[in-house]
């Protein structure tokens, strides 16, 4: 499970391997993720920003995160046939 959390110990999602089964956890866009979801989680990621806004809300930041997880799923199945990706 990977936790999608601006926290200090956070990964870049891009830097997180998330190929194979994935399950994503998001939080409440004011408090994030619960301890307890914190805790469970295998890693900790957040999508990298530029600029001036400091954050998503959850929806743009489920979206972007869901995209990340399926282009590591192409990347790591570029060459296959279809059958076999």
């Amino acid at each position: 499970m990977i936790g999608i959390e601006l926290a200090d110990t956070a990964t870049p999602l891009h830097e997180l391997d998330l190929t194979g089964d994935v399950c994503l956890a998001l939080g409440h866009e004011d408090r994030g993720l619960s301890k307890g979801c914190l805790d469970a989680c295998d890693a900790i990621g957040f999508v990298p920003l530029v600029g001036k806004v400091g954050s998503l809300n959850v929806a743009t930041a489920a979206a972007m995160a869901m995209y990340e997880v399926r282009r590591q799923g192409w990347d790591a199945t570029a060459g296959s046939s279809p059958a076999e990706g």
